[in-house]
């Protein structure tokens, strides 16, 4: 049953838990880092061309760029298309966040050794059977090949948006990546001709915290302000997340959140809302509203329907 929540309380909640969202990182310094995927929007480019800052190998006939037709967040996103097969009825070709020819990356995104990273996008499209391969290929400082055996993860892209997310460790001479988009397939087996997808607001860093914040397409405390003066955006990317995905990206360990957390552990998530929007009345009990400049949205509502 639909659960009916005011967009101003629901907002408020969020801007709050953005603000305090503890930074995964072990100096303050790395902690303000954030994303530093190039481009991870595909907002800059040309219309049909490939994304500033990404790249696109075709083994196989296929077209990539940037559409406006098709976005997740922003104005835009990344496509690729499957558009012809081998001589041995495959495609092989990929799309990759970072500049490449897949031998060297003198142009990729800059990393240290020995570290950890972790990275999430939200990816959609049709005409696949198989799984695409989603991975990290590290190369030396100067560019050269250095480390294609990063694990990755495999997702077979749908016909709405879902959020991956995944992570590695950088090699001791890794000092620049690329994240790669895959394909290698059977045609009619694995993919069709014609088969696309499309890839958006991608995130890569050091802090786990903000690759899973990204699902929100918000991060820190600039943008977490600005959400008081964007109330209709708010709902319209609110929509495109899961029960599921949103309560991942809470803290529910903070003081207050008990009732939330065990319901969500017992995946009520009616429950989980009504104990949210309780813990919300408190905290606004609590504290100041905010300042009549801010603009806050008005008692304006949409519904979340419970999984």
């Amino acid at each position: 049953m639909p659960l009916t929540i005011k967009a101003s309380s629901l907002l408020s909640a969020l801007a709050s838990l953005i603000l305090a969202w503890p930074a995964v990182g072990s100096a303050a310094d790395e902690a303000k880092v954030t994303n530093i995927a190039p481009n991870p929007g595909a907002e800059k480019g040309q219309a049909g061309k490939l994304p500033e800052g990404w790249s696109h190998y075709r083994n196989t006939p296929a077209k990539a760029g940037i559409t406006e037709k098709v976005r997740h967040g922003g104005k835009r996103s990344a496509y690729l298309k499957v558009t012809g097969f081998g001589k041995d009825g495959c495609a092989y070709t990929g799309i990759t966040v970072g500049r490449t020819d897949c031998i060297k990356g003198p142009k990729a995104i800059s990393v240290k050794p020995n570290t950890k990273y972790y990275f999430s996008f939200f990816i959609k499209g049709e005409g696949f059977a198989g799984k695409i391969i989603v991975k990290p290929c590290g190369f030396k400082s100067n560019g050269g090949s250095v480390d294609q055996d990063i694990p990755g993860i495999e997702v077979i892209p749908k016909t709405g948006w879902l959020r991956h997310m995944g992570s590695f460790i950088t090699g001791a001479e890794t000092e620049q990546v690329v994240l790669m988009f895959h394909v290698s397939g059977l045609k009619n087996r694995d993919v069709k001709l014609g088969a696309v997808f499309y890839i958006d607001d991608v995130c890569f860093g050091i802090n786990e915290s903000d690759a899973k914040m990204e699902l929100l397409g918000w991060r820190g405390e600039a943008m977490a302000k600005d959400l008081w003066m964007i109330p209709d955006n708010f709902a319209r990317k609110i929509r495109h997340i899961s029960d599921e995905e949103l309560f991942e990206a809470m803290d529910l360990t903070r003081p207050g959140m008990e009732d939330i957390s065990k319901a969500v552990k017992s995946r009520d998530y009616t429950a989980a809302y009504r104990a949210w929007a309780a813990y919300w009345e408190r905290m606004h009990q609590e504290k100041p509203t905010p300042p009549a400049t801010q603009e806050s949205p008005g008692e304006s509502r949409f519904d979340l329907a419970a999984a």
